[in-house]
């Protein structure tokens, strides 16, 4: 049986950057749950890579992250967070929060 999802995607289109070693190359976040993320690039991926990915959510909330990349259908990458600070962490789970709360009308 298929694993089936947990968490809500939050639909999203916001430039980011993913790292490969020194190389650093634009995307877009296309989703994004608290455990992952969907983006569009035109750089060649792999499934099983670890990428860094930067993110700005807000103009001062970036987030930094590792993601291991789980699928591949260029220009679409699936990839889970990996590693990221306690701190960022907090930061994401705080935004989508906030997303969720303006998409339901919640104050």
């Amino acid at each position: 049986m298929e694993h089936q999802r947990r968490l809500y995607r939050i639909a999203l289109k916001r430039s980011a950057t993913l790292q490969r070693g020194h190389q650093i190359v634009p995307c877009q976040v296309i989703d994004l749950t608290e455990q992952g993320v969907q983006l569009s690039t035109a750089e060649p991926v792999e499934a099983g890579e670890e990428l860094g990915l930067t993110l700005e959510l807000a103009p001062a909330a970036t987030i930094h992250c590792s993601v291991l990349v789980t699928w591949v259908r260029l220009p679409a990458v699936g990839a889970r967070i990996s590693k990221i600070s306690a701190d960022n962490e907090r930061q994401l789970a705080q935004f989508i929060e906030q997303l969720i709360a303006i998409n339901l009308g919640c104050s």
